[in-house]
C-alpha cells in the first residue's frame, strides 16, 4: 500500500518552468539588434529628408522615417530592461504572458517605411525586403503562442497521474507514481529515476528558478513511499 503524507498529500497541481539560466532571449535579442542597428541610419535619412523636402510625400516619408526609427529603438531598449528584470527574479515560476513582439512588429513596420523609400526614391520596390517584412510581421503576432509552446516543452508538471517534465524531441520525461523509483536531491542537482532506470537530470546553477524546482522535487519526495527497510525500522522502534 502507497503510504503518503499528510503535508504532501495536499500539494495541489503544480505547472513550474524549468527556467535555465542560458535560455534563447540573449540570442533573440542579438538577432533583433542587426534590425535595430539600421534604425539609425533611417532616423538621420528622414532628419535630412525633413531639412531639405518638407512637401507632399517627402514630407510624409520622412515623418515615418522618424517617427517608426524612434518606435523601434524604444521598444527595443524596454524589452532588454524587462528581460533583465526577468532574469533577476529568481523565483520566476514561468507564467509571465505571451503576447505580441512589439519589437518585431515595430521592426516589420520599419522594413516597410525602408521599401517605401526605396521605392519613392528609384521606382523599384526591393522585393526581398518586402518578404523579410511580411515574415518577422507574422512571426511577431504567433509570438505568444510560440513563447506558449516552448515554455510548455520545458515545464515540470505535478498531479495526481505523477510527474512529467518536457525537453528536446524524444527527451521528455513521464512517469506515473508507481513508475516512479526515486527521487534524488542534492545541494547542486538532483535526478528522478523510473523503475526502469530512465533519469531526469537537474542542475541547480543552471536554473534561474532553482529554489522552486528543488522545492517542487522535494514534494515528489514526499509523495513517494516509505522504502520497506525505513518502514520496517520504524515499526520496530518503541514507543514512550
Amino acid at each position: 500500500m502507497r503510504l503518503v503524507p499528510a503535508a504532501a498529500a495536499a500539494l495541489g497541481p503544480l505547472t513550474l518552468l524549468v527556467n535555465c539560466a542560458a535560455t534563447f532571449e540573449p540570442d533573440a535579442d542579438l538577432q533583433k539588434l542587426q534590425h535595430v542597428v539600421p534604425a539609425a541610419a533611417l532616423l538621420f535619412q528622414g532628419v535630412t529628408r525633413l531639412q531639405h523636402d518638407r512637401h507632399g510625400w517627402s514630407l510624409l516619408l520622412a515623418a515615418a522615417e522618424v517617427l517608426v526609427s524612434v518606435l523601434v529603438v524604444g521598444a527595443f531598449l524596454r524589452q532588454l530592461r524587462a528581460a533583465r528584470s526577468r532574469h533577476d527574479d529568481d523565483h520566476a515560476h514561468g507564467h509571465a504572458s505571451h503576447g505580441v513582439d512589439w519589437v518585431d512588429l515595430l521592426i516589420a513596420v520599419m522594413l516597410g517605411v525602408e521599401v517605401w523609400a526605396h521605392w519613392y526614391e528609384s521606382g523599384h520596390i526591393k522585393r526581398p525586403t518586402v518578404v523579410m517584412a511580411v515574415g518577422i510581421f507574422a512571426i511577431a503576432l504567433l509570438h505568444g503562442k510560440i513563447a506558449a509552446s516552448a515554455s510548455r516543452r520545458l515545464s515540470l508538471k505535478i498531479d495526481d497521474a505523477g510527474v512529467s517534465v518536457g525537453g528536446k524531441p524524444f527527451r521528455n520525461f513521464k512517469a506515473t507514481w508507481n513508475e516512479l523509483a526515486a527521487v534524488e536531491i542534492e545541494p547542486q542537482r538532483a535526478r528522478l529515476v523510473r523503475k526502469d532506470g530512465k533519469t531526469r537530470a537537474f542542475d541547480f546553477g543552471d536554473l534561474r528558478n532553482a529554489a522552486a524546482v528543488r522545492e517542487a522535487l522535494q514534494g515528489v519526495q514526499l509523495r513517494l513511499p516509505v522504502p520497506e527497510p525505513e518502514l520496517a525500522a520504524a515499526d520496530a522502534t518503541p514507543t514512550t
